[in-house]
């Protein structure tokens, strides 16, 4: 499971509302909306804030992306 499907579970799991959400981390809704369909990532402060809602989760998370992203960054810098 990605960032998008975690985003979209924790948000439900948590009966928020994409506006709801956004309110809490003070973002609009909109970006709330291009997360959870992967057209942009939430800045390194919105990543913190949304921890806060599932702190295991979003480790994990960050960790699968991370992972995820390795080969494109190794050959960056070979």
């Amino acid at each position: 499971m990605g960032f998008m499907e975690n985003l979209i579970a924790l948000r439900k799991k948590k009966r928020l509302s994409q506006q709801e959400l956004a309110e809490a981390l003070d973002v609009s809704r909109q970006a709330v909306s291009r997360w959870e369909v992967g057209a942009s990532m939430p800045s390194m402060e919105n990543l913190l804030a949304l921890s806060k809602f599932n702190p295991i989760a979003f480790i994990a998370t960050v960790y699968v992306e991370v992972v995820r992203a390795t080969p494109m960054l190794v050959q960056l810098f070979i």
